[in-house]
C-alpha cells in the first residue's frame, strides 16, 4: 500500500500492514493530517483509494473484482469527499463526456453551427462545474479537503483566484500536506501560463536519439502528455490523428510525451498505437522534471507552443484543442 503523495503516512504502511490467508489487513498509526491514500492490491491494476484519518476505517473490497467499489466507512472526511465526487460525476462530468461526442459528430459532419453551440454550451457547463467546486472549498476552508480539492482544481482558476482561495484556509492546516503540495502547483502554474517561454526538454525516442524543442522552431507544436497505463490519454492521442492531418501541412506538430517509468511499456504501447509524430519518455513519470515545469498533474492535458517557443495554450480536450487551431490557421 502507499499513499498518494510522499509522506509521513508511508512509513506506517510499510512498517505495520499485514496481510492474512483470508485476505484480512490492517495497519495502526497516526497522522498529522488527513491524507487521500491508495491501497494496491497486489498489481496496480487493483487498488482502493480512500482518506485516511485517525479513526476506526473499515474497508471491504472484493478482490477478484474491478468493478465493484470499495466499502468504505469510520472516515467522515471520505463520506464529504465521495457524495462530492458522485455529484461532480452526474451533474457535469457524465454531461461533459455527451458533449465531447456531440462534438466530435459534428466535426465529422463538417456542422460548423452545432460545433458553435456545443462549445457555448461546454463554456457554460465549465463555468457552473468551477462554481460548484469553489463552493465547496469555501465551505470546506477548516478540512484538508479545501488544499486538496485546490491541489488537483487549480488549472480551473485564474492565479488571483488561487491566492483567494488560499488566503482564506484555517492557519491550523498550514503544516498539512496539501496545503504545500497546492502552494508548489500554484506557484509552477504561474510559471507555465501562456506567454511564458516554453520550458526547454531533452528526452529520448524508442531509438535513443535526443530531441529538444528547438527541432519545431518556426512551427506550431502540441505537447500531447501521456502513460500507457492511462487509457484516457491513449484514447485522445489516438483522437489527435485527424487534426495531425488536417493541419500539419500547414506548419502543425505534435511531440508525444510519456509519463510512464518503464521504458518496455512505453515502448510496447508506442509499436501497438503507432502515430506519425515523434514519441519520446520523461521515464521519472509524472513527479519527473518536464511534467513538473509545464505543470502537468493529471491526464488529458496538452500545451501548445508557437514559432517562436512561447507557450500558447493548455488545452485539455480535442474541441478546445480545434478551436486554437482553427483561430491560427483558419
Amino acid at each position: 500500500s502507499t499513499p498518494s503523495n510522499s509522506s509521513a503516512a508511508s512509513d506506517v504502511y510499510k512498517r505495520q500492514t499485514t496481510v492474512n490467508r483470508e485476505g484480512v489487513f490492517e495497519f495502526r498509526g497516526n497522522i498529522p493530517h488527513p491524507e487521500f491514500v491508495y491501497i494496491y492490491l497486489t498489481d496496480r491494476n487493483k487498488f482502493i483509494r480512500f482518506f485516511l484519518e485517525n479513526s476506526q476505517i473499515r474497508i471491504l473490497k472484493r478482490y477478484d473484482s474491478v468493478l465493484l467499489q470499495p466499502y468504505v466507512e469510520g472516515s467522515e472526511i471520505q463520506d464529504t469527499f465521495r457524495n462530492f465526487r458522485h455529484a461532480l460525476q452526474v451533474g457535469f462530468n457524465t454531461p461533459m463526456h455527451q458533449l465531447s461526442r456531440l462534438y466530435q459528430r459534428a466535426t465529422r459532419e463538417n456542422d460548423s453551427i452545432m460545433m458553435k453551440q456545443i462549445l457555448q454550451r461546454r463554456d457554460s457547463l465549465l463555468k457552473t462545474q468551477q462554481d460548484f467546486e469553489k463552493t465547496f472549498i469555501m465551505t470546506h476552508a477548516n478540512s484538508v479537503l479545501a488544499p486538496f480539492m485546490i491541489s488537483i482544481s487549480y488549472m480551473n482558476y485564474t492565479p488571483a483566484e488561487l491566492d483567494s482561495l488560499m488566503s482564506i484556509l484555517d492557519p491550523s492546516l498550514d503544516s498539512s500536506l496539501y496545503v504545500k503540495i497546492a502552494a508548489k502547483r500554484i506557484e509552477n502554474r504561474k510559471m507555465s501560463l501562456p506567454g511564458h517561454p516554453a520550458p526547454e526538454i531533452s528526452l529520448p525516442d524508442t531509438s535513443g536519439r535526443t530531441y529538444s524543442l528547438r527541432e519545431w522552431t518556426g512551427k506550431y507544436l502540441l505537447l500531447n502528455f501521456w502513460a500507457s497505463w492511462n487509457q484516457r490519454s491513449i484514447t485522445l492521442s489516438q483522437q489527435l490523428l485527424p487534426v495531425y492531418e488536417y493541419y500539419h501541412k500547414s506548419g502543425f506538430d505534435i511531440l508525444g510525451i510519456s509519463l510512464d517509468t518503464k521504458s518496455e511499456d512505453w515502448r510496447a504501447a508506442v509499436r501497438k498505437n503507432y502515430l506519425p509524430w515523434v514519441q519520446v519518455i520523461e521515464s521519472s513519470g509524472p513527479r519527473g522534471d518536464v511534467p513538473s515545469r509545464y505543470n502537468i498533474t493529471g491526464f488529458p492535458q496538452m500545451v501548445v507552443i508557437d514559432p517562436e517557443g512561447i507557450i500558447q495554450a493548455r488545452v485539455k480536450d480535442i474541441p478546445e484543442l480545434e478551436e486554437q487551431l482553427y483561430s491560427i490557421f483558419e
